[in-house]
């Protein structure tokens, strides 16, 4: 489903966490609503960067999580200035959940990284023990 189909578009509101399936799937690309239909967000094609909402979407169905009010005007401040200085992507230490959660002032950490290399190290250990 495109951004023309977004379930509750009422939620869409500056300060908002969007998420869309990447990877077939198995993983979220994630990002930060602006308003004005911009998101903030890092790929591996452009790093930080601020695009429109189509661009982000790809054509997925996005999901919509709100942010705590009090946290939004800083955040789309800190957005603004990280797509400004644009650091690059890097999938274990800078990737979109990382630049979503400096955005907010959050520990700044990406729990899909973090799952998938506890998923591999215990790959490798079953792995090694046959």
């Amino acid at each position: 489903m495109g951004t023309n189909e977004i379930a509750a578009k009422n939620h869409l509101i500056p300060g908002a966490v969007l998420t869309r399936p990447k990877a077939g799937g198995l993983v979220e690309h994630e990002g930060l609503y602006l308003g004005n239909g911009q998101v903030f967000h890092n790929t591996p094609e452009r790093g930080d960067h601020i695009s429109t909402l189509s661009e982000f979407a790809r054509n997925q169905r996005i999901r919509i999580r709100r942010t705590e009010g009090r946290l939004v005007p800083a955040a789309l401040i800190r957005a603004r200035q990280l797509a400004w200085m644009n650091r690059r992507y890097d999938v274990a230490t800078y990737n979109c959940q990382h630049s979503v959660r400096k955005a907010l002032g959050c520990t700044v950490e990406s729990p899909q990284a973090q799952g998938w290399t506890i998923a591999g190290f215990v790959f490798l250990l079953l792995a090694a023990a046959r």
